[in-house]
């Protein structure tokens, strides 16, 4: 809404910006203003909704295992004093359906290396 030209008196038609009849509704340079406070506040000016981590997709609720129901873990990116941060939250408890807590990405990352230390070959495949 906010990036609309129509707001400074413009119009598109037939895919292009042309001068319309009505009073515009702000100035200019109001318009203007708002448009870098917008950019400046998105980053790039253009919002990244998919983010990447080696974990998305492979993790499971450990509390719904134990309910004998699978729920994936969701990876969320929070931006909060002054950084952006990450964690794992099961699937299930966006319906109210599980109660297990959020975990910081830092704290799975160490568990599953944790875990893959303690992974063996068996010894006719070790050879």
């Amino acid at each position: 809404m906010l990036r609309d030209p129509y707001y400074i008196g413009y119009i598109t038609y037939q895919g292009e910006l042309i001068h319309g009849r009505h009073e515009p509704l702000v100035s200019d340079e109001l318009f203007e203003r708002v448009q870098k406070v917008i950019n400046q506040r998105s980053g790039s000016g253009a919002r990244q909704w998919r983010h990447h981590h080696y974990l998305k997709g492979s993790l499971w609720c450990s509390q719904c295992h134990d309910e004998d129901v699978e729920s994936r873990m969701i990876m969320q990116l929070s931006n909060a004093r002054g950084g952006q941060y990450v964690s794992y939250f099961c699937k299930r408890k966006q319906k109210h359906q599980c109660d297990s807590r959020f975990v910081q990405c830092e704290a799975v990352e160490d568990a599953v290396l944790d875990f893959y230390g303690t992974i063996r070959f068996p010894a006719n495949l070790a050879t």
